[in-house]
């Protein structure tokens, strides 16, 4: 390094240089929330229509059991605690009837950044069904990415469906594998995907090695449209990795709670380590106190029923 170059160069108020060929504008609903804020504090009245929060009180316990905990500072385990995992999976178990094991699971600050990291570690052009969640696209892009958009329309109420899927797919592609991100229910649209629907799905990829990021954020026991909840990991479990979280079924958004859930064999077990890797190496762990609350909401399946039927009757 020429120190004297480099002294120079700060001195004369030269910018750095690095990579802007993904960078934006902020995202779209972060940008509007910002001047939702923003025209508030000019005493201006705001319907809210950015943000796919719920406006509910978090779940009782869940304040009281980060009471409880907030003196832990202790590190946490790098891929989360092991009561925080158990806890996990034996909810999905009990509510939904999804069989996860604890090992199977990863911790993260939010769903989003379980998304991204897995983004950059999965090899393949990223799938992402027209009618999508925002920030899908330009994670994609910041992990190096080539997007391909899959048809959808009105008609499908937005859905994504095997055979555009199938269609979609690059006629000659020499990428050997393809990452699928699937939203269910799904943001924008709010339409839940049918066991049936599910299963065509996974038969197209399972045919041409495409992994699929099933994001389940927005997943509960109920649906508005009285279709039961599933997920893709039901019907291709060796290809399906489940995301989720507190932010917006327990309403605490802001609490930066969420995870992965990868398939549950040894092909996946590198991959498991290099999440463990990338996580040591920028994140070192999530909140420990907060993983003790998520534990405590999660081990106590009478208190989520009730808040999901609450939940439920306010929203239909």
């Amino acid at each position: 390094m020429n120190l004297e170059a480099t002294k120079d160069q700060l001195s004369s108020g030269e910018s750095p240089a690095f990579n802007t060929s993904y960078i934006k504008s902020p995202s779209p609903t972060l940008e509007m929330n910002q001047l939702m804020n923003k025209l508030e504090k000019q005493g201006k009245e705001i319907c809210r229509l950015g943000f796919g929060g719920s406006p509910l009180p978090i779940p009782d316990i869940l304040g009281e059991a980060l009471k409880l905990n907030a003196g832990e500072s202790a590190y946490p385990d790098i891929q989360g605690l092991a009561s925080t995992r158990v806890a996990i999976a034996d909810f999905y178990q009990n509510l939904y009837q999804f069989r996860f094991s604890p090992d199977q699971i990863m911790i993260y600050p939010g769903s989003k950044e379980a998304i991204f990291q897995i983004l950059t570690i999965l090899d393949g052009p990223v799938l992402i069904p027209k009618a999508s969640w925002v920030s899908y696209e330009p994670q994609a892009k910041m992990a190096g990415k080539e997007v391909i958009w899959l048809q959808s329309d009105v008609s499908g109420s937005w859905k994504l469906t095997a055979s555009n899927l199938e269609s979609g797919l690059p006629k000659k592609s020499t990428d050997f594998q393809k990452i699928l991100i699937l939203n269910s229910p799904s943001n924008p649209a709010g339409q839940t995907y049918t066991p049936d629907e599910l299963k065509s799905i996974a038969e197209v990829c399972r045919k041409n090695r495409i992994f699929v990021i099933f994001d389940g954020i927005y997943g509960t026991p109920y649906d508005f449209n009285e279709v039961r909840y599933s997920s893709l990991s039901q019907f291709y479990p060796e290809g399906t990795i489940f995301t989720g979280g507190l932010s917006k079924i327990f309403s605490a958004g802001g609490w930066r709670f969420g995870f992965a859930i990868l398939p549950d064999n040894i092909q996946w077990e590198a991959f498991r380590k290099a999440l463990v890797f990338r996580q040591s190496e920028s994140l070192s762990g999530v909140c420990h106190p907060v993983q003790l609350a998520a534990t405590a909401l999660y081990k106590n399946l009478p208190d989520c029923q009730s808040y999901f039927k609450t939940y439920h009757q306010i929203f239909k």
